[in-house]
């Protein structure tokens, strides 16, 4: 009996040996490692767009003076008020004896201009 178990253990050493071999004979591949963007926070700033060292990040005072640029561009940043309240911007624009079209037509105008430059808020124009 003891004589089988010896002769046994060559087969079987032999077919792990060949296992382990086999893997050895394929093409070798390249392990493809995800990199840090090279911003010193290991990619957080890409990742959090709210970090503070991440170039986009807004505030509401900065999202305010951008959607006042935009409302420039009308020559009604001087007569408009912006309430932000969570992810509605609500501008109340002062202007007196306006149509309903002259009306639709600035709210039109206004809304694409201020979407255009910050479109992460859902603007709501209102005349005062």
């Amino acid at each position: 009996m003891g004589r089988y178990v010896r002769s046994a253990r060559f087969p079987i050493a032999g077919l792990v040996a060949l296992l382990l071999l086999s893997g050895c004979g394929s093409e070798p591949r390249q392990m493809e490692a995800n990199r840090y963007a090279d911003d010193g926070y290991m990619g957080m700033s890409n990742s959090n767009p709210n970090f503070r060292m991440n170039p986009t990040h807004h505030n509401y005072t900065k999202d305010r003076q951008l959607m006042r640029q935009a409302l420039r561009e009308m020559d009604l940043d001087k007569r408009s008020t912006i309430l932000i309240s969570g992810a509605v911007a609500t501008v109340t624009i002062h202007l007196e004896d306006l149509t309903p079209q002259e009306a639709a037509a600035i709210r039109s105008d206004a809304y694409l201009l201020l979407k255009g430059n910050v479109p992460r808020y859902d603007y709501r124009i209102r005349f005062d």
